[in-house]
């Protein structure tokens, strides 16, 4: 990480939080779209939402296992966490979805 930039998932974190109290029909829509398998997700370092219910005591505010994480081109799975990168092997994914600006 450079400088001052914030991990996506503190990025995430915040733009969910604002959403949340700006639009909040529009923000339980985007969280009630059906987590997919993970065979079908991106493999070109898109960032997503990624659950493996072995990453005990990690993931964002309720949702423990839940991380923000990518399939890089060592061929892992990687979180995005700059301090503690951790290779895990999730289940399910979501879409990061869209925070209208």
């Amino acid at each position: 990480m450079i400088g001052l930039l914030k991990p996506p998932s503190q990025i995430w974190d915040a733009k969910q939080a604002d959403l949340a109290k700006r639009e909040p029909e529009n923000h339980a829509k985007a969280m009630a779209l059906p987590w997919k398998d993970i065979s079908s997700a991106p493999k070109d370092g898109t960032y997503v939402l990624a659950y493996d219910k072995e990453l005990v005591g990690t993931g964002w505010g309720n949702n423990k296992g839940v991380v923000i994480g990518q399939w890089t081109h060592y061929g892992y799975w990687l979180n995005d966490d700059s301090d503690n990168p951790v290779i895990f092997q999730p289940s399910h994914w979501h879409h990061i979805p869209e925070v209208p600006e």
